[in-house]
């Protein structure tokens, strides 16, 4: 009988008895992307894959069925099915794989014209889908971020693979390079420390309390990349764009060319709008704007509760326009995992790990590097406090998978002997060294960098008085 292409993808598994491509199916497909007949047998298959290690045989899942509680016609069609699988013509590798490719296309076909038409009808007159009715723009917007979501899960086929003793070429130009490409963070210490910056594909945490000014180390960052020529994009859910604008814009001043040592004070360009700044701030936003040589700094602001498939719908149509060298997103904590979820810590668990596989296989799987501000509990900090200004990894309480996703955690602590000083300490580095260095930050003209001298222990920052980070 001619097979469609579920069914090339069970015959691949089934006729092989290679329980390498029973994973390659697992990896890139689960059950509900068959449907009916070829969902059971691909339920079955791994059923009994799992409890005996072996792609099942066709007496061995006709022995098994009557154990499954299936009616008797479906039996009879299973075996039916399932034979004449078994005796179907052997494909090659090539042919299972894009077989494999074929289905989740077709799946995600289904998903979309799916949601589309589910959509509109929820708009028109509602809908009730899992027991639960749905009406008007909300609920519609809340189900399709919720579809998006789970079409996320059939990108993976994009990955990278090969056999590695193959590629040659690729292991001697990492001789020197590192394995993994980088773009500098402009923090020259925890540059070296990290092998070169934040890397393709990793995620990184910026982790501190509340008012420490996490805000202003990202947007510096950000910064820092756009100056050296990169393309960022800058995602906010938490601080307006227009803010985000002027700290960098406050950042830009203190560029060596306009020669103002000290950078300008936020206020007094805007909030009091001094006049005789006028034509200095003027002189900095024409620089930024047609220097060639620096990077795009894409701000954008989008909505609490929006979730990691909107940031990935995003980020795949700027990439269209250029090329993202890498993405900030202020604050995770305050996006959505998309669907229901039984409390928050499972929600922020599940967009914790979505956000760690878009750095995976964005972009074709080719990777990005996404840098996250992370606020730390009371709690932690209180123990940091006690403890010199040292946080440990699992600072990150909110839940355990920021700590186990991510690639890199570095926490900030504000000195209190020296509050224009950031305690930094690397607690976390997958792939390289860990240790302590020190930020000098001045958040009145939005600047955070390396330390130029001594720690100012008479200066004028307080706790009390950070009110834009």
């Amino acid at each position: 009988m001619e097979l469609s292409v579920s069914q090339r993808v069970l015959s691949g598994i089934i006729t092989s008895k290679d329980e390498d491509r029973y994973w390659y199916a697992k990896q890139h497909l689960e059950a509900e992307s068959f449907s009916h007949y070829d969902k059971l047998i691909f339920e079955i298959i791994d059923r009994l894959f799992r409890a005996t290690g072996k792609v099942p045989s066709f007496s061995s899942v006709s022995e098994a069925l009557p154990y499954l509680e299936s009616a008797i016609d479906t039996q009879f069609s299973i075996r039916e099915i399932y034979l004449s699988l078994e005796q179907a013509e052997h494909q090659d590798e090539e042919q299972f794989r894009f077989a494999v490719f074929q289905r989740t296309q077709e799946k995600r076909a289904e998903v979309l014209s799916e949601t589309a038409n589910n959509v509109m009808e929820i708009l028109a007159h509602g809908k009730k889908i899992s027991n639960e009715e749905l009406y008007g723009i909300d609920d519609a917007r809340q189900y399709n971020e919720s579809q998006l979501a789970y079409l996320d899960r059939f990108s993976r086929e994009k990955l990278p693979e090969g056999d590695i003793r193959e590629d040659v070429s690729e292991m001697m130009d990492m001789f020197g390079k590192g394995p993994i490409k980088r773009i500098a963070t402009g923090f020259d210490r925890l540059d070296h420390l990290t092998g070169g910056g934040v890397g393709y594909g990793e995620l990184w945490f910026l982790a501190a309390y509340t008012n420490e000014g996490k805000s202003f180390i990202s947007a510096n960052m950000a910064y820092n990349m756009c100056i050296a020529g990169h393309n960022v994009v800058y995602i906010t859910n938490e601080t307006g764009r227009e803010i985000i604008m002027a700290r960098i814009i406050n950042r830009h001043a203190r560029n060596p060319k306009f020669g103002h040592a000290s950078g300008l004070l936020y206020d007094e360009l805007f909030n009091e709008g001094k006049p005789e700044l006028y034509e200095s701030y003027k002189e900095i936003v024409e620089d930024f704007h047609t220097n060639k040589q620096y990077g795009r700094l894409y701000v954008v602001q989008i909505e609490e509760g929006d979730t990691v498939s909107t940031i990935r719908s995003k980020l795949e149509a700027y990439q269209k326009n250029f090329e993202i060298g890498a993405v900030f997103i202020d604050e995770l904590a305050l996006v959505k995992a998309g669907g229901n979820r039984k409390s928050e810590r499972e929600d922020l668990a599940e967009v914790v790990q979505s956000t760690r596989a878009l750095a995976n296989t964005f972009n074709g799987g080719k990777k990005i590097p996404i840098i996250c501000p992370w606020q730390v509990s009371r709690d932690a900090y209180k123990e940091a406090l006690a403890n010199n200004g040292e946080y440990g990894s699992e600072s990150l309480g909110n839940t355990a998978e920021a700590e186990r996703r991510a690639a890199v955690i570095v926490t900030f602590f504000r000195r209190l002997d020296a509050p224009n000083r950031l305690k930094c300490k690397i607690t976390k580095n997958r792939s390289g060294r860990r240790g302590d260095f020190e930020l000098a930050a001045d958040y009145a003209t939005s600047y955070v960098g390396p330390v130029a001298g001594p720690a100012d222990t008479n200066s004028n920052f307080s706790l009390s008085g950070l009110n834009h980070g």
